[in-house]
């Protein structure tokens, strides 16, 4: 299973650097909701690393996974941590705002990702539900598979079902690879 650090963009509750662009400035989180904090998430990470079982979160927005990944650089301070954590292959679910740092650092931990390209299928696109909570910008950015690829970090695909329906040729659009 995995923890959640976030919620969806659907609910604006993913964690975000920046604000949704189609909520009122003066709400309370226009950036989304973090729910673990990098001292909840790294005292995790340390514990079932200790224990011989793999890390896993559910991270949606790059606030999110920005906090993620400054946790397990704080676990990674501990060289036997370190080399259990990448032995073990740490796995975020979702993984949809990621930049150069956060593959860098996805592959600095060894840590696997598991995208759900049908999400971009339904909801992406010019005028879909991305491009109106995010940004033409930033919905462009999501679930930057071929990226992922390339950097050489494990990559599965998923429906997350029963939000989207168990298609899985259905979801590949929404994955371009080359």
């Amino acid at each position: 299973g995995d923890l959640s650090v976030d919620g969806s963009f659907g609910s604006r509750s993913a964690a975000l650097r920046a604000s949704y662009i189609d909520i009122d400035p003066g709400a309370l989180a226009t950036r989304g909701t973090l729910h673990l904090s990098q001292e909840q998430i790294a005292g995790h990470v340390a514990a079932v690393t200790r224990a011989g079982l793999t890390a896993g979160f559910h991270v949606i927005g790059d606030r999110a996974l920005d906090t993620v990944l400054a946790a397990f650089d704080q676990v990674a301070t501990d060289p036997d941590l370190a080399r259990a954590m990448r032995r073990l292959g740490p796995r975020l679910e979702h993984v949809e705002l990621v930049d150069q740092p956060a593959i860098d650092a996805l592959v600095r931990h060894g840590i696997s990702v598991s995208v759900q390209p049908a999400f971009d299928a339904f909801w992406g696109g010019p005028g879909g539900m991305y491009e109106t909570r995010l940004g033409a910008q930033r919905a462009g950015a999501t679930t930057p598979v071929r990226s992922l690829l390339a950097a050489g970090i494990p990559t599965g695909l998923g429906s997350d079902a029963p939000v989207t329906p168990i298609h899985p040729r259905g979801a590949v659009p929404g994955a371009p690879v080359p």
